[in-house]
């Protein structure tokens, strides 16, 4: 049997550092036998029968949504579609709002279609790309965007970016769903406010440091073989969110969200984070304890002294700052609710403890190694670049080729605009480059971090930059080398992507990304670009 299919039939992950002092894991998650009992229980059969406990965990979720949504007029998919049903696939690395829309997809579908398989795609090829000539015809498409497919037509494809240079229709994949299964019905309030709350950060980016939403992109970044392979990566990622969601909303059921309230959830905030050191492979990391200390002191006493100063807000504005009117609404302010510090106590109650321990270890498992993995890439930097450098080619890093160069244009207390480039081989981010920027040169500067192994490159905006510049600067990339949604007579894409949302432009240009892999390379170095803003700042 391969390895594969092993942990498939099982469903148990490897080289976690998880482990159970006896018994097999299916056995410890259906039993609960931490003493918490669980809301949703999950049967050693039900595992089994539903391949495997990541899928079991995913087809329960679904369960639990249906089951809320009885009596909604839900859209019927033909009869055709149905039997050559086989995969949904969101696109590589999803966001909160891909997996809140598969979630959503499968709650709206019958218990017999539980065996669709969950995977991710990504394009290497804009017109003849071998895997989705293979399975898009037999998937509904998340995300992936509406203009280049591959060669391939899906079977079913949702998506809510427009072409370059028109307004999106919806702000949120999942509002999309929404109107294209339930029309004009609401679905119960707690979706709904999960709804917005996913539509917002898709709208406006980032989120809540503590969001589920910001722990997705960490998942996602964590090693393959902690998930047992990158091909079962997918279904372990959905099944970690899909039961994160499922814990949200049966919390939010409650006729008064406590979950809100410090003293329940505090005490499981706490146990869990304990349990999560106290098995962790990655304690043997130099830097470890430190990191440790650091986030535990940001998930436990700041983010209680943030809720205890009613600091967890979400407020929706339009594109001038002002609160959106919303019918006879003025405003719309309400508790963020996805925030992973109250995890621990909804997902046992949902899901018993053994379940929420294994879940919750994933989570922390992800923002641990993210932020050694921050703090190194960051460490080597500082120790590889001379201080004070001001020009330098190709000047080698552990993490990377990184050339910089200093152009005419200074702040008004005299600090000279820098560009860096980096050329990594991937496994890092940008983040550590541009705190670099921010630390060493006030934030006036940009960024360019170029990763050969999916073959995308981010141009940033540092915080000193003047967005009149920035927006100038865009215009003239998109001029010169075209945008990504653009298609030319000779059917080549543009290289740049830009990020729109209500208060303008986004602060980083993409050219390439994880999932659009055929975007042709963009030929700025570092002194173009410095030589670019110079001309975009003149008069």
């Amino acid at each position: 049997m391969k390895k594969n299919d092993a942990q498939e039939e099982i469903g148990v992950p490897v080289r976690t550092g998880f482990s159970l002092e006896r018994g097999t894991l299916l056995d410890h998650v259906a039993g609960n036998d931490s003493g918490v009992p669980g809301r949703v229980a999950l049967t050693p059969d039900e595992i089994r029968d539903s391949g495997g406990l990541p899928r079991a965990l995913s087809r329960k979720s679904a369960a639990v949504i249906r089951e809320s949504f009885q009596g909604l007029d839900i859209r019927a998919f033909p009869p055709d579609v149905l039997e050559r049903w086989e995969y949904i696939l969101p696109h590589f690395r999803p966001h909160m709002d891909e997996y809140l829309s598969s979630l959503f997809l499968r709650a709206c579908l019958p218990d017999g279609m539980c065996r669709l398989k969950l995977g991710e795609t990504f394009l290497t090829s804009r017109d003849n790309d071998p895997d989705a000539k293979t399975r898009w015809p037999r998937a509904a498409v998340l995300g992936i965007g509406g203009t280049v497919n591959g060669g391939a037509e899906p079977l079913l494809l949702f998506d809510e970016h427009e072409a370059y240079g028109t307004e999106r229709e919806s702000s949120s994949l999942v509002i999309l769903m929404k109107r294209y299964l339930l029309g004009k019905q609401r679905p119960p309030y707690p979706f709904y406010q999960m709804l917005n709350e996913v539509n917002y950060i898709d709208m406006y980016g980032g989120g809540h440091a503590k969001n589920l939403a910001t722990y997705v992109k960490y998942l996602n970044t964590l090693p393959m073989d902690r998930f047992g392979g990158e091909a079962y990566a997918p279904t372990w990622k959905a099944a970690v969110i899909d039961a994160c969601l499922t814990a949200f909303y049966l919390g939010l059921r409650e006729p008064s969200p406590n979950f809100m309230d410090r003293a329940r959830w505090e005490p499981f905030l706490r146990r869990s984070i304990a349990d999560y050191l106290a098995r962790t492979s990655l304690k043997d990391e130099p830097g470890f304890d430190d990191t440790a200390r650091k986030i535990t002191r940001y998930l436990t006493t700041m983010f209680i002294r943030s809720q205890g100063r009613g600091e967890l807000k979400l407020t929706m504005t339009d594109k001038n700052g002002n609160r959106i009117v919303k019918g006879r609404e003025t405003g719309h302010e309400t508790d963020l609710n996805l925030l992973v510090p109250y995890l621990p106590y909804l997902c046992a109650r949902a899901w018993g403890g053994t379940a929420s321990r294994l879940i919750m270890y994933f989570l922390w498992e992800s923002r641990f190694y993210q932020e050694l993995l921050f703090s190194r890439t960051y460490e080597r930097l500082c120790a590889a670049i001379p201080k004070d450098c001001a020009e330098a080619d190709a000047l080698e890093t552990p993490v990377g080729k990184i050339d910089i160069v200093s152009c005419g244009l200074k702040d008004k207390n005299g600090v000279t605009l820098k560009v860096y480039d980096l050329t990594s081989t991937g496994g890092i981010a940008p983040g550590p480059l541009n705190r670099y920027l921010r630390t060493h040169n006030a934030g006036f500067g940009l960024t360019l971090f170029r990763d050969t192994e999916i073959h995308s490159t981010v141009l940033t905006r540092g915080e000193g930059v003047d967005m009149g510049l920035w927006e100038r600067l865009c215009d003239a990339l998109i001029a010169r080398e075209g945008a990504s949604d653009m298609v030319s007579a000779a059917g080549q894409n543009g290289v740049w992507h830009v990020t729109r949302n209500p208060h303008g432009i986004a602060g980083f240009l993409l050219n390439g990304n994880p999932t659009h892999r055929y975007v042709p390379c963009t030929a700025i170095t570092a002194r173009s670009l410095a030589r670019l803003a110079e001309e975009c700042a003149a008069p």
